[in-house]
């Protein structure tokens, strides 16, 4: 038979009150047991040979824009300007021996997708800062557009294929109005847009048969520049075929976490050839 009784609340509170500090004091145990073992534990050189190797699987490889564009992509063994990437937050435990924490559920796949376009992008901005350039800088929608038309006219000029470079898909503003106007009264009327199926990472569209990508490179500008300017690039080899050297190193301001610097070399040489460069 069940009997009822009353409950006291202030002493139920008081004993609740009395596991919570128990647990408490018990977690605060184990983390401190944790971080004492993060602390102490090495950096596993395999895994960050496993790092350095994700990230050179496709970063230094010719099949997305710009790589694609050199005529010649060389591994070499000789050092190069150096250029490092960082990136904070990683969990410092995935890269310890033994592996304290557990790995990213990609595994290194998101390390390789982050790279992967800032070398290409990298490569591109030392083309264009390399490249001997026409400044235009039309004030209005219209004279833009007469920009662009004499750079490409410029490159076909000298025997070469002219290709569009600008900072984002975005840009110029009113390429939005002119690409989305499917009646084609609003574009001017000598502008013809066309996409076109496998054309690669970075690729937009077609502007009067030239193609258009996008790269931050670009910056605020609207690039015309030659196929043919983009002649050679060359990465260093650091040994073995090791293409990066990782680094990782703890975060002062929260001792799970890492950062995370990746070192390469590269040299870019382009070809004379003309290039324009119009603000927008």
């Amino acid at each position: 038979m069940l009997l009822e009784r009353a409950v006291d609340i202030t002493e139920t509170e008081a004993r609740l009150a009395v596991v919570q500090e128990i647990l408490n004091a018990s977690v605060t145990e184990i983390e401190t047991a944790r971080l004492a073992v993060l602390q102490n534990a090495e950096l596993d050189p395999d895994r960050l040979g496993a790092v350095e190797a994700k990230i050179a699987e496709t970063a230094f490889t010719p099949t997305g824009f710009p790589l694609a564009l050199f005529q010649v992509v060389e591994r070499v063994e000789r050092p190069l300007e150096r250029f490092t990437f960082r990136i904070d937050g990683l969990r410092r435990g995935v890269y310890t021996r033994p592996q304290l924490e557990d790995p990213y559920s990609d595994g290194d796949d998101y390390l390789r997708q982050h790279y992967t376009p800032l070398v290409a992008s990298r490569v591109l901005l030392d083309a264009l800062q390399a490249a001997r350039f026409v400044r235009r800088s039309p004030r209005t929608a219209a004279g833009w557009w007469r920009s662009v038309k004499d750079g490409m006219a410029a490159v076909r000029a000298a025997g070469m294929t002219p290709l569009i470079i600008r900072g984002a898909r975005n840009e110029p503003s009113w390429m939005i109005d002119w690409h989305y106007d499917h009646t084609g009264r609003a574009r001017p009327a000598d502008m013809q847009l066309e996409h076109r199926a496998g054309q690669g990472d970075g690729y937009d569209f077609h502007l009067n048969e030239t193609p258009v990508y996008s790269d931050i490179s670009a910056q605020e500008f609207t690039w015309i520049v030659a196929r043919e300017m983009f002649a050679r690039v060359e990465f260093e080899d650091f040994g073995g075929g090791r293409m990066v050297r990782a680094e990782l190193t703890e975060d002062a301001a929260n001792p799970w976490k890492a950062k995370l610097a990746v070192e390469w070399g590269r040299s870019v040489i382009i070809a004379e050839a003309p290039v324009w460069r119009v603000s927008h």
